[in-house]
């Protein structure tokens, strides 16, 4: 609900945030792994990035800039902090070719947390 408030409130078509599909837990040799579900995304911006010979167009490097600004405004506004944002980071959509989404969800972090050396899951959306 609080993302659908911020898409209609910035008058954005979407957010770039994966798509929450379901989560779960394996426990293999007294070890438990959590696990989340996502839409399958195509390429990363990286990836792109070399294709077009290291740089791209500027209209496409702004429309993708937007795109990341927009969503990392967003978790700032929820009190945390996407620890690493790099274009290996940002991941195309198959449906919507020209739609990006942030993912490395494991290193957003709580501004309140006061263990540097822990992560917590963007669970507050």
């Amino acid at each position: 609900e609080k993302l659908k408030s911020y898409i209609k409130r910035h008058n954005l078509m979407y957010i770039a945030i994966p798509e929450y599909i379901s989560h779960g837990t394996y426990k293999h040799l007294n070890l438990t792994y959590k696990f989340l579900i996502m839409e399958q995304y195509r390429e990363n911006l990286r990836s792109l990035i070399y294709s077009y010979d290291q740089s791209l167009p500027e209209h496409n490097a702004l429309n993708l800039f937007l795109q990341m600004l927009y969503v990392i405004q967003f978790i700032h506004e929820k009190n945390y902090v996407h620890q690493i944002i790099k274009p290996k980071y940002m991941m195309f959509a198959n449906k919507q070719p020209y739609f990006i989404f942030l993912t490395q969800f494991r290193t957003v972090k709580s501004i309140h947390d006061t263990d540097s050396r822990s992560s917590k899951y963007f669970s507050n959306i």
